[in-house]
């Protein structure tokens, strides 16, 4: 949900509206303040320029914020003068704040050699001597012993619906398989590194473990060149990386929970999704906690969660795995498919944490990274004398939040700086308003001047010269194209689209070429299928007389069989059994839901350019990454000012953004849409191979 004041993403319920924590810190600092009867001076800005803080405070009002609900003013600490000294060599370990006890996680551990039990009676007591089918017979009544522990430790899960546990039990099964494997690697890394190093060992373990369970086997060497890859890819990325973290029992335990209570899939309902985030809150407290407890340093916390980066990788692999045994006739359980192939949400990139409290979202601010909240809470208090308090949580209770001057350790020791907060600005005039006044103002005139949208104005105008060049490339008529005919102009298209964001944005000309093409090769997938969209939206009526008919799939026919190689063509009719389910698929989740959304040419060239200026990749550097967060922040301020000139309902901005969600999935079906035409020997231009064959998170 969007922040109903500036437009900011992560808006909750605060003091009665609904808002992002900025804009409810902001209310809470000057709903009680002498500062609030200020009057406007939004006339006196520059176009670009926030709301003043009159503005800003009607707005809080409008949306329903009151006085009554914001805590009233606590009782003065004592004060204390803390040397410069002192404050210049703090570190985050001697803030004195009283460490949680990691109940949840210590009962996990306690409960898991029971439960060991029970699955190794499930198993047997070797676990190597089963094959692929074996372990898949398994699924269902592991996941439900595994759901069963995580019921005993968080008692809440039992409102969840018979739908969310489904999904969450589908979400979190796929990892934990490689997670558990990755344990037994760190726990027998001996024997496993023998068998590494013998070829011939691992290879007849890979025979064995597929070969056993394909219903017409093939060839030993076959086998062995199919599936190796993905072994070595396990031992040499997931295994080993995570044997280097040296993980100890309380955090193997706290990864397991982390991963089952996970809330970043659109198949679980807002509630559960609620839920998974509080309960992986308390984990996250316990184990920052137990870190502390034993002096570790602040990093640890951030290496135990990259491990949940490593486990996303390994889950990519085993979904591009499982197609292969599908297409190589490796009997599986029913189960086990529906639980590894349900549909998921391309999974973002966790953001890194707080380092004061531990939340997520963390940026840069004053020189340290942390939350906004933070980073707010520093700006308050540094020039404020109440920075000068004692600590008092040795008189609180051990669940309770640190002190007020404990956290403003944390942020010194994370490197924020004093001269870094912008100072005091010059008092305005006052002006006093009637009795009244105040509560009756509405959202609409608050004389807020509506931000200009000229960055996408720009690519909207410019967008006409692009296009002309791609038809020049393609053709007045791409419908007659094939798929090689298609693959052969990936890299000159990405030119061009390229050549426009240079126009639009100047600054992106200074990116090296490693994140230029990185963050070109993320993007063109995507914007494959949103163009395929746009084209369904914009020729709806011959569409629908269009899909389905005899003509339809002639055409799906054409569009692979004339690119197959010479003499390895297959049938018309296998052609379309294979790949019209794609095209199906394509056209009624994603073109369709696109056309109902009714967006117009403004939204297009938005979502343009958000794909394009996407910071979720690991192979885009550092500051690749900020340079593309800081230009998505300029779009997306374009957008909401666009939408809220035209009076467009709240709910407009999120419906826009979610179509990148809808195009990530889209993204995933094109993957595996490659992966056959390889197998069925389509003739791809090497450009295309490489935009998307580039690693991923």
């Amino acid at each position: 949900m969007t922040c109903q004041i500036c437009g900011a993403e992560n808006a909750e319920t605060h003091f009665g509206g609904i808002s992002c924590r900025a804009c409810a810190a902001f209310f809470r600092r000057y709903v009680n303040s002498k500062k609030l009867i200020i009057q406007c001076t939004c006339k006196q800005r520059t176009e670009k320029s926030y709301p003043c803080r009159r503005c800003r405070m009607n707005k809080c009002l409008a949306v329903g914020m009151t006085k009554t609900k914001v805590q009233s003013s606590r009782e003065k600490n004592t004060r204390r003068v803390i040397p410069s000294s002192e404050l210049a060599t703090l570190s985050l370990l001697s803030c004195h704040i009283v460490p949680k006890f990691c109940f949840k996680i210590a009962h996990t551990i306690e409960s898991w050699p029971e439960l060991e039990q029970k699955r190794k009676s499930l198993y047997g007591e070797c676990f190597y001597d089963l094959n692929f089918l074996e372990v898949s017979n398994m699924a269902r009544p592991d996941t439900t012993l595994l759901w069963s522990l995580g019921m005993m430790i968080f008692p809440d899960l039992g409102f969840l619906t018979a739908k969310d546990r489904e999904a969450i039990i589908c979400n979190f099964f796929p990892r934990w398989i490689v997670m558990e494997s990755s344990i037994d690697y760190c726990t027998n890394q001996e024997h496993h590194r023998k068998m590494m190093d013998n070829s011939e060992e691992l290879e007849k373990m890979i025979v064995k473990f597929y070969g056993s369970s394909m219903e017409r086997r093939k060839p030993d060497k076959e086998i062995v060149n199919i599936f190796k890859p993905y072994w070595v890819h396990f031992y040499n990325e997931i295994a080993e990386s995570v044997f280097q973290m040296k993980l100890d029992k309380v955090e193997c335990i706290a990864l397991f929970l982390m991963i089952l209570f996970d809330d970043a899939y659109t198949n679980i309902s807002e509630e559960g999704a609620k839920l998974c985030r509080n309960l992986r809150k308390v984990v996250l407290r316990e184990l920052k906690g137990y870190q502390t407890d034993n002096n570790l340093p602040e990093k640890r916390l951030l290496d135990v969660m990259s491990t949940l980066m490593l486990l996303e990788k390994g889950e990519e692999k085993m979904q591009e795995e499982i197609i292969l045994c599908g297409l190589n006739n490796v009997n599986l359980h029913d189960d086990f498919k529906s639980i590894v192939q349900v549909k998921k949400l391309l999974y973002l990139p966790r953001r890194m944490l707080c380092l004061v409290c531990g939340a997520d979202s963390s940026e840069p601010h004053f020189g340290g990274e942390s939350c906004r909240a933070c980073a707010a809470f520093f700006r308050r208090c540094v020039h404020s004398k109440k920075l000068d308090v004692t600590c008092t949580c040795q008189h609180r209770l051990p669940s309770s939040h640190p002190c007020r001057h404990c956290r403003m350790l944390k942020c010194i020791a994370t490197g924020m700086t004093k001269n870094k907060v912008q100072p005091n600005r010059e008092k305005n005039r006052s002006r006093f308003y009637h009795i009244g006044y105040i509560p009756l103002i509405s959202s609409l005139p608050t004389s807020i001047i509506p931000k200009t949208c000229d960055k996408i104005s720009k690519t909207v105008v410019n967008w006409v010269d692009v296009d002309k060049k791609r038809k020049q490339m393609y053709g007045e008529s791409p419908y007659h194209q094939n798929l090689a005919e298609v693959t052969s102009t990936a890299k000159a298209n990405i030119r061009l689209l390229w050549g426009l964001a240079e126009c639009i944005f100047s600054d992106v000309s200074k990116l090296s070429s490693s994140d230029r093409d990185s963050i070109t090769y993320n993007f063109f997938p995507k914007w494959l299928v949103m163009e395929s969209a746009i084209d369904y939206c914009t020729n709806y009526n011959q569409f629908q007389s269009f899909l389905g008919t005899d003509e339809y799939y002639k055409k799906c026919a054409h569009f692979y069989g004339s690119s197959m190689a010479s003499g390895k063509r297959i049938k018309d009719s296998e052609t379309i059994r294979i790949f019209a389910p794609f095209w199906d698929w394509h056209y009624s989740e994603v073109a369709h839901p696109v056309y109902l959304k009714k967006l117009d040419k403004v939204e297009y060239m938005a979502i343009f350019l958000l794909l394009l200026f996407d910071y979720a990749y690991t192979n885009i550097s550092e500051d690749g990454a900020k340079l593309c967060r800081n230009i998505r922040k300029v779009i997306l301020r374009e957008l909401k000012g666009y939408q809220d000139d035209k009076n467009c309902s709240d709910m407009r901005l999120a419906d826009t953004i979610d179509t990148l969600r809808l195009l990530e999935k889209a993204e995933e079906k094109l993957q595996e849409e490659n992966v056959l035409c390889g197998l069925h020997n389509l003739v791809l231009h090497d450009d295309w191979k490489e935009i998307f064959h580039i690693k991923k998170l």
